[in-house]
C-alpha cells in the first residue's frame, strides 16, 4: 500500500495514515519538523474520509433516539445497552457527537453514587441506601467490568458494618480498621473505610481509589478521537 500511494519515496520514515477499514488517507516519506508533522495530522484530521457513512449515521440515530429517551426517565441500564450497540461502525458525524454527551452524563451519574456511598461511610451512616445505589450501578453497567466494581463495593458494606460493630466494643484492635482495608486494596472502596468524620475524598483525587479500578471511564459510545485512524510506519 505504500509502494502504491508513496510510489517515489525514498527517506525513512515512511508513513502511511489509514481509515479502520485500511482505507488510504494520507501520507509521506522523510524527515519533518514538528511544525510540519503537525500540519499533516491537522489535514489527515479534517480528511472527509473520516466522516460515517448514512448507513452508519441512520445507525446511530436510532441508537441516539433509545438513549436519550432512557435518559429522560432515569433508565441508565437502557442509555447504557444503547451506547454501547452505537460503539459499532466508523467515523465522526453530530450523532455520535450527541452520544458522547449521553455518556458523560452516564458517567457523572455513576460517580454521584459512588460519591453518596463514601459519604455515607465516612459520615457513619446506615449503609442501606448506598448498597441500594451499588446495586442500581451494577444493574445499569451489567455484563462490563464497572458492574464488578459496583459489586466490590457491594462486598466491602458488610466488612464496613463489621468494622462499625467491633469499634464500639471496648479492647478493639487498633489495627482492625486498616486490616479490613487492606482487604479491599487496589480498589476505589478503601475509601469507605476512612475514619468517621475525615474529609471525603472527591471522586478522582488521591484516596478515593478510582484510577486503581481498571474499568473503563467511558463504557459507551467512542469519541472521535479514539476513532483516528491506524498509522503504519515501516523502517
Amino acid at each position: 500500500m505504500l509502494r502504491s500511494n508513496l510510489p517515489d519515496a525514498s527517506t525513512l520514515p515512511f508513513v502511511g495514515v489509514l481509515t479502520s477499514n485500511g482505507q488510504w488517507v494520507a501520507g509521506y516519506s522523510g524527515f519533518k519538523q514538528a511544525s510540519e508533522l503537525m500540519a499533516f495530522l491537522d489535514t489527515v484530521a479534517k480528511s472527509p474520509l473520516l466522516n460515517a457513512t448514512e448507513e452508519v449515521r441512520e445507525n446511530l440515530q436510532k441508537h441516539l433516539k433509545t438513549a436519550k429517551a432512557a435518559a429522560a426517565s432515569g433508565k441508565w441500564r437502557s442509555v447504557v445497552k444503547a451506547l454501547q450497540a452505537a460503539k459499532d461502525g466508523f467515523g465522526r458525524c453530530p450523532e455520535r457527537d450527541a452520544l458522547n454527551v449521553l455518556q458523560k452524563q452516564v458517567d457523572d451519574w455513576k460517580e454521584a453514587q459512588y460519591a453518596e456511598v463514601a459519604k455515607a461511610a465516612v459520615n457513619g451512616d446506615s449503609m442501606v441506601p448506598a448498597k441500594k445505589l451499588l446495586l442500581a450501578v451494577k444493574r445499569a453497567f451489567a455484563g462490563l467490568p464497572e458492574e464488578e466494581v459496583a459489586a466490590t463495593g457491594i462486598t466491602a458494606i458488610p466488612r464496613l458494618n463489621f468494622l462499625r460493630t467491633a469499634e464500639a466494643r471496648p479492647n478493639v484492635s487498633p489495627d482492625l480498621r486498616d486490616s479490613i482495608a487492606a482487604e479491599f486494596a487496589g480498589t476505589r472502596w478503601t475509601v469507605l473505610f476512612a475514619k468517621p468524620g475525615a474529609d471525603e475524598p472527591a471522586p478522582g483525587e488521591k484516596g478515593a481509589g478510582k484510577s486503581a479500578d481498571k474499568s473503563p471511564e467511558k463504557s459507551g459510545c467512542e469519541s472521535p478521537a479514539a476513532k483516528l485512524p491506524a498509522v503504519s510506519q515501516r523502517a
